[in-house]
């Protein structure tokens, strides 16, 4: 807990990480925060941490944004209706280790009218596939037993109709 502060420093680079005993029990690529920077850069806007090794991270950052219009959301709210009445209900393979994630993809889909089945891992999604009544996957890329790129070229060998199946 805490980022200590020689890491500090280079912890917004791209594939620094400040611990390295968590990103082996955790998982990530390092990064995270420098697409984050990079994101908040975009919007002429600063980010910054506050740090106290043993007690935690805070991060934040300022960006200016316009001021929220009634008219833009009643906007938005039409053609986002108009735009998901559209899309049929499809049944969605999430292959996820990550539980919480799981269950955030799961109720965001299923607010949209789709059903969804979830497995932790390349090897599960693949086996789940076998049955044939997916129309799209949400593929993790680093799972544990099998991860996301392999169990993709996996599915895409498997021929049948799996050489089209969209895989994200």
């Amino acid at each position: 807990i805490g980022i200590a502060p020689v890491q500090q420093a280079v912890i917004f680079e791209k594939y620094r990480q400040a611990n390295v005993a968590i990103t082996r029990k955790y998982g990530g690529t390092g990064l995270g925060l420098a697409i984050c920077r990079a994101l908040v850069e975009l919007m002429d806007g600063s980010i910054e941490l506050e740090s106290s090794l043993g007690v935690g991270t805070k991060f934040s950052f300022d960006v200016r944004l316009a001021a929220y219009r009634e008219s833009s959301r009643a906007s938005f709210e039409r053609s986002n209706a108009l735009a998901v009445e559209s899309v049929r209900s499809l049944h969605v393979l999430v292959a996820e280790d990550n539980m919480v994630n799981q269950k955030v993809l799961t109720k965001m889909l299923e607010r949209l009218g789709h059903t969804v089945s979830c497995v932790e891992n390349g090897k599960r999604a693949s086996e789940s596939l076998e049955a044939g009544n997916v129309d799209l996957v949400l593929m993790d890329v680093q799972m544990p037993v099998m991860d996301g790129i392999e169990a993709t070229k996996l599915i895409r060998s498997q021929g049948r109709n799996l050489s089209t199946l969209p895989i994200v």
